[in-house]
This record gives structure tokens, sequence and C-alpha cells, in this order.
């Protein structure tokens, strides 16, 4: 009985913990949520979302001179090397270059509304990762 019921928390635990997805392959765009880190397939590179550093994007149904940009903030990780980069979707650096590959910021959503605020745990940036 004991067995059982350990089991079942277990299973519980392990269905309702937030995992990190793993396994993304190189050259094919992927989402990653803020505070998810994900692996490449066969690389070794880990990739994690650590934040929305800005989002001044033109909100939806408003029309703007500039169209704006969101900021997100990427960490980076083979081996023992680390690093912490800052990607755009309207201005430069779009991608960044490290240890051999190039990671590109393809898109981040959800897009801006007029008069609402995005919470942070909604980010979803859209992420694709090439050798060079």
């Amino acid at each position: 009985m004991n067995f059982t019921i350990l089991s079942f928390l277990f299973a519980l635990v392990v269905w309702a913990h937030p995992c990190d997805k793993k396994g993304v392959p190189l050259n094919k765009e992927f989402d990653v949520k803020v505070g998810q880190e994900v692996t490449v397939e066969g690389e070794g590179l880990k990739i994690g979302f650590a934040s929305v550093g800005e989002d001044s994007r033109c909100p939806e149904g408003v029309n703007c001179i500039w169209a704006g940009n969101g900021k997100v903030v990427v960490k980076l990780q083979k081996g023992k090397s680390t690093a912490s980069v800052e990607l755009n979707t309207g201005v430069n650096p779009k991608r960044h270059s490290y240890m051999g590959y190039e990671v590109t910021l393809v898109a981040l959503r959800p897009h801006p509304k007029v008069n609402t605020t995005i919470a942070a745990k909604d980010y979803i940036a859209t992420l694709m990762v090439s050798k060079r």
C-alpha cells in the first residue's frame, strides 16, 4: 500500500513539475518561455530565456512612428563556459555568436495591446540556433 501511494505521489510531482524542454534541433525555430531552459540536440549547448529586458513594441491597433523593440536576455552555456546576452526584435543585435553557434531571436510573443500589461511569465521567445 505504501509503495502504491509513493508511486502515485512521485508520478504526480513529475507530472505537475514544470520540466525544462529538452532536445531542440539545430537550424529550426523553437519556442521557449521565460525561466525555461532548452538543450540543443547532440551539441551540449544549453539556452535559457532569462527575462524580457524591454518591450517598447507598438501595441496592436495603434499607428506608431516606430515599430519599437522587444529585448530579451538569454543565458548560454556549453561545458563550463557561460554567457548572458541581449537579443532584440527591432534593432541589432538580433543574433549572437557563441562558441561556434549563432543564436537568433526570431520573434517575441505575445504582442503588446493597448492598456494591458504582459506578465513576465507569459512571454515566449522564438529562437533558432545554427552552427557557424
